[in-house]
């Protein structure tokens, strides 16, 4: 069993990943740095040689990373052929490559977006302060919680790629978004101008900016969910 400190320190490590970024080796030195502590713990006599054993070229999505890492050390850990563990980092890191850019970029974008917009109108400053902490501890969960999954059983690598490859889950996450971008944005602009609409062209404004939201999902030309509001509000203060 792997001490908790020597899991910690992995943990640790993992959100420094993408700092040791370089184009001639990608992540392969943020992948050593947290592949270290459990390598020094295996293998107190000859760390040097099998981080140098270790090295391969690495990049993948950053928050899904930690999948594959706990995968290759589980294999550290078990005292397997070194190139078990480059295995898992190298078969699956352009699959997670994408799926990362697709959830997180794609999906979870939106919905921090409009989410921080509804945080800065009820809380100012202090209210997208507080979602910002929020993701930031969210995000290091979920980082531990998948370099666990990936450290307690590699062969299950397969199975969470069927979990996060189908395409519902990412467009709802897009619909959610967008919606909730329109909303918050048609809000905004409402609620920007209470004196010199009156509270019916407000709330029509902010309705205006839904309406255009069916013919931005099934487009391409997602940047009209930005148009809309700022037009909506234009119609709405020329209509006083």
């Amino acid at each position: 069993m792997v001490p908790l400190n020597v899991r910690v320190s992995v943990w640790f490590r993992l959100l420094l990943l993408q700092a040791g970024w370089s184009y001639r080796r990608m992540q392969t030195v943020g992948w050593l740095l947290a592949a270290r502590p459990i390598v020094r713990w295996k293998h107190q006599a000859g760390e040097a040689r099998v981080l140098d054993q270790l090295v391969v070229h690495f990049n993948t999505h950053s928050l899904l990373a930690p999948l594959l890492i706990g995968a290759a050390l589980r294999e550290v850990v078990d005292g397997n052929d070194p190139e078990l563990a480059k295995g898992h980092l190298v078969r699956w890191m352009g699959t997670f490559g994408a799926l990362g850019d697709m959830v997180y970029w794609q999906a979870m974008m939106w919905n921090l977006s409009w989410l921080a917009v509804v945080a800065w109108l009820l809380g100012g400053a202090g209210g997208v302060a507080v979602l910002a902490a929020a993701w930031i501890l969210i995000e290091i969960s979920i980082r531990i919680l998948l370099f666990e999954l990936g450290f307690r059983n590699p062969a299950r690598i397969a199975e969470w790629t069927r979990r996060l490859a189908p395409p519902s889950i990412r467009r709802r996450f897009n619909t959610l978004g967008t919606y909730g971008m329109a909303f918050a944005a048609g809000a905004a602009f409402a609620l920007g101008q209470p004196g010199a609409s009156g509270p019916w062209l407000d709330v029509a404004a902010t309705f205006g900016a839904i309406a255009a939201v069916p013919i931005a999902v099934r487009t391409r030309f997602r940047s009209i969910v930005f148009i809309l509001p700022v037009t909506a509000a234009i119609l709405a203060g020329l209509l006083v």
